[in-house]
């Protein structure tokens, strides 16, 4: 494989060089099992030769598989780093590599300032942990799997309300809750709903046949957790084991809120539906739009669930933590386990991303008021577009003769994502501004303000541009 050589100047120290490239010392990987996902693999680089900035290196390990490659973390300043196998194992899936052993590249991006310089690849013989039952192939890893049975209400082979949870979108498929005793057998896939035809039952006590095949699993009645993945022999396994609900919380009502369901506000909540079967599970059909959002009980913040998975994840213990991003817009319908914090977001149908609709925000404290929204009176404008069919084009967001304060901060956001100092380019009035998280302001000035991205029909390509034209 090619060496992918990137460099670019920095506006703030054009003096600073990445002179060598970094180099990536040889480690190994082997099989990814389930029983491995929890172990690290210590990375090594050796520094290239940096002249012109104190400001510290930055490496990140990337995986490559033909003309794509994926990111492995954030990066890190230390030349040695334990990066998680799950970590590794979720790039190798991105890149669609499903089988194995397979050799795959590697490499080290060393970044400073705005200059970036990689390493040659260094190639690893590595497989893949495949979590998904039935025959593993591109058409079928990490479709979601949906229990199919009597033992959650009457059978009915098209329902797709009891799809299974993952802590995140490489764990095993678990459901933990209240059964009734009977029968059921594991649908993989919204295709393979509806139809007897092409349902999973087992092959043997704790295996699971491949799709279509297999006897029906019999369920006792009570709290049961089945959980299905694999072991480390490859077999595609399943346990069904007593779950312990007792004293599990009430709550009188679970909403979604945030900004990709309107807004952060109470106004703005969607409320979802508690099943019949389990007073821990709440399920709704909703609209959602890309952006932020996270579960909430009883409108009380100290009870609110999400984490950075999606469409699964789960966020254990309800309080702070990082917001659930949705990336595109659609009907979804949308599970939540509020005893486990499980969640899943399962896409029904599709919708079109039209940015102009998007609201554009800067938010800090400009005027000394203290931090709330600014530039609410942003107006959307296409100045160009390449695609009408998906919405690719350029946008560009405009605000006129707007006063700021020596020593304000801000960080801005689109339609409700931030994105902080390091994540926009800040262009015109660039000596007015610093900061890689939250934007410090140094003199007061008056300005017209633009923000352009640019849109590909699914997501924002590189980094926002924001530009501080003075008033004069």
């Amino acid at each position: 494989m090619a060496l992918v050589l990137q460099t670019s100047c920095s506006s703030d120290d054009p003096t600073a060089e990445i002179r060598t490239a970094p180099v990536l010392q040889p480690f190994e990987v082997g099989e990814i099992t389930y029983a491995r996902l929890t172990e690290t693999v210590s990375v090594t680089v050796t520094a290239p030769e940096v002249v012109g900035t104190s400001v510290p290196v930055i490496y990140t390990l990337f995986a490559v598989s033909g003309e794509n490659q994926e990111a492995i973390g954030t990066g890190s300043p230390a030349l040695t780093q334990q990066i998680p196998l799950s970590a590794i194992n979720e790039a190798l899936l991105k890149l669609e590599v499903f089988e194995g052993p397979t050799n795959v590249g590697f490499f080290i991006q060393a970044s400073v300032a705005d200059l970036t310089r990689n390493s040659a690849n260094v190639i690893v013989e590595v497989t893949p942990y495949i979590h998904v039952a039935g025959p593993v192939s591109p058409l079928n890893v990490n479709l979601p799997l949906f229990l199919v049975g009597n033992v959650l209400g009457d059978r009915d082979n098209s329902d797709f309300r009891f799809i299974f949870f993952r802590d995140n979108n490489n764990s095993p498929d678990i459901m933990a809750t209240n059964f009734s005793a009977g029968n059921f057998k594991v649908a993989l896939g919204m295709d393979d709903l509806g139809s007897d035809t092409y349902l999973t039952g087992s092959a043997a006590p704790g295996i699971l046949a491949a799709r279509g095949q297999g006897n029906d699993i019999a369920m006792t009645a009570g709290s049961q957790m089945v959980t299905i993945g694999l072991n480390s022999a490859g077999n595609r396994v399943y346990t069904i084991e007593p779950f312990d609900a007792t004293g599990a919380p009430t709550y009188g009502a679970i909403r979604l809120i945030g900004a990709a369901v309107g807004g952060w506000g109470d106004g703005d909540q969607v409320d979802l539906t508690q099943s019949s079967y389990d007073p821990n599970i709440w399920y709704g059909t909703v609209e959602i739009n890309p952006g932020e959002l996270r579960f909430r009980a009883d409108n009380n913040w100290d009870l609110a669930w999400s984490s950075a998975g999606f469409p699964f994840g789960r966020q254990a213990t309800p309080g702070s933590g990082t917001n659930t991003n949705v990336p595109a817009p659609a009907l979804y319908f949308v599970k939540f386990n509020s005893f486990t914090g499980h969640y899943v977001f399962l896409e029904l149908e599709s919708r079109v991303i039209d940015p102009s609709t998007w609201s554009v925000e800067i938010h800090g404290d400009l005027d000394g008021t203290g931090w709330h929204d600014h530039f609410a009176a942003f107006s959307s404008e296409l100045t160009t577009i390449t695609n009408p069919a998906n919405n690719a084009g350029t946008f560009v967001w405009t605000i006129e003769n707007i006063e700021i304060l020596a020593g304000s901060e801000f960080g801005t956001r689109i339609a409700g994502s931030w994105f902080n100092g390091a994540a926009i380019e800040i262009t015109g009035d660039t000596g007015n501004f610093s900061g890689d998280g939250n934007v410090s302001v140094e003199n007061t000035q008056t300005y017209n303000v633009t923000f352009t991205i640019e849109f590909n029909g699914v997501s924002i390509v590189g980094r926002p541009v924001v530009n501080f034209a003075p008033v004069q």
